[in-house]
């Protein structure tokens, strides 16, 4: 799945099941630069299309270092957007929670990780295990089609979880005390 969102709903129901701890932006990041190695060699018509990127430790090397670099990146803008942050205390929280180091860390890791495995069940040239094995154990055990659908219910079920916690903490926020 070259540049496509489908990676995102594993993300999602990750970030909604450890919300403080699993950052989004990180897990982002590391989808868009794991999927540029594929479009890189595509536009190149270079093969295979998946290369070390898409490995569980090329992924997740990747992922780290991206999601540090994204943090780098945003750290020195966070003042300039402070304008922009949400009003409600518990998306603040979840906004501010998502952009700490430890969360972008461990977001990029997870996408990393979760890509290699995604198009590793769709895709013949990714080697999960490289540089240590040739093997794609889950390739062909279910179909494309089948792969973006799970990616799917994994978004709904994220976004569901979010709202519902965000909706919990805001409430609780509001009552009296």
């Amino acid at each position: 799945m070259p540049i496509t969102p489908f990676h995102f709903g594993p993300g999602l129901l990750g970030k909604s099941l450890a919300i403080r701890r699993l950052s989004f932006t990180g897990f982002v990041a590391s989808q868009i630069v794991i999927d540029a190695e594929t479009a890189t060699n595509i536009l190149r018509h270079h093969w295979p299309a998946h290369g070390p990127f898409h490995s569980l430790l090329g992924g997740t090397a990747v992922g780290v270092a991206t999601a540090a670099l994204t943090w780098l990146a945003i750290k020195p803008l966070r003042k300039s957007i402070e304008k922009f942050r949400p009003s409600s205390p518990a998306l603040k929280d979840a906004v501010d929670s998502d952009l700490t180091l430890d969360a972008m860390l461990l977001g990029g890791a997870f996408g990393g990780a979760s890509h290699s495995i995604i198009d590793g069940a769709m895709h013949f040239d990714v080697h999960p295990f490289w540089p240590f094995s040739k093997a794609q154990p889950w390739f062909g055990y279910i179909s494309g089609g089948s792969v973006m659908i799970v990616c799917v219910i994994c978004a709904i079920l994220g976004l569901m979880i979010l709202w519902a916690n965000l909706g919990t903490k805001r409430t609780t926020e509001t009552e009296p005390t």
